[in-house]
């Protein structure tokens, strides 16, 4: 992707698919809401992505350090265990980035039951995803509790799953991958009206 001179266009070389999550993408960031605001990727190195996500923008909630984190928002890219950063200073996103380096480690997370409700997934090719799954699990760390567990429950077309919760967020961009494509939209448009809601700060009266 290469921006051209001297003009509000990109030139986007790619195929036809990645093309077109790539204008998808442009159309909700290019709005006026964002029209004063920068973005920065975040690459997260041990902890997962979402959960470093929540944990800043609750910081930022709470009043997290100066005046200049008020327009800095986070989102979980849905690619990678990447984060994309919203600000409008500098200052903000180097607030963001050293709370987030802060957080960044590695977790070791207790595995936990979770339900999957199914939609109308294949399930031979289910039955491969999870297979295959599990299998790339087999040489990661250990984690206190149990191994890995996933079974069908075919009566009400759910999995029934023992996961770490990073272990369940790729499972379910494995099996439904426009998921994570859908929230980070969600998580983008929450971003847009906040920016949009920020209150302008009132003039001196003589």
């Amino acid at each position: 992707m290469l921006d051209q001179p001297g003009g509000k266009s990109l030139m986007i070389v790619d195929t036809p698919e990645k093309t077109r999550r790539l204008i998808e993408l442009k159309e909700i960031l290019d709005v006026p809401a964002f029209a004063g605001v920068r973005f920065a990727i975040y690459e997260a190195k041990e902890a997962p992505a979402e959960q470093l996500t929540e944990a800043v923008n609750q910081l930022l909630q709470n009043g997290m350090g100066s005046g200049s984190s008020q327009s800095l928002a986070l989102a979980p890219l849905p690619v990678g265990n990447r984060i994309l950063i919203a600000y409008k200073s500098d200052s903000g996103l180097s607030e963001a980035r050293r709370q987030l380096e802060r957080l960044d480690r590695r977790t070791n997370a207790r595995r936990s039951i979770y339900i999957y409700p199914l939609n109308e997934e294949n399930t031979a090719s289910l039955e491969n995803t999870i297979a295959a799954f599990k299998a790339s699990k087999k040489t990661t760390l250990s984690v206190p509790g149990r191994r890995l567990e996933i079974a069908l429950d075919e009566p009400t077309h759910s999995l029934i799953i023992y996961a770490t919760p990073d272990e369940l967020r790729e499972l379910r961009d494995l099996i439904n991958p426009s998921r994570s494509w859908l929230e980070f939209k969600q998580r983008i448009a929450s971003i847009e009206h906040m920016f949009e809601s920020k209150p302008t700060p009132n003039k001196p009266t003589l």
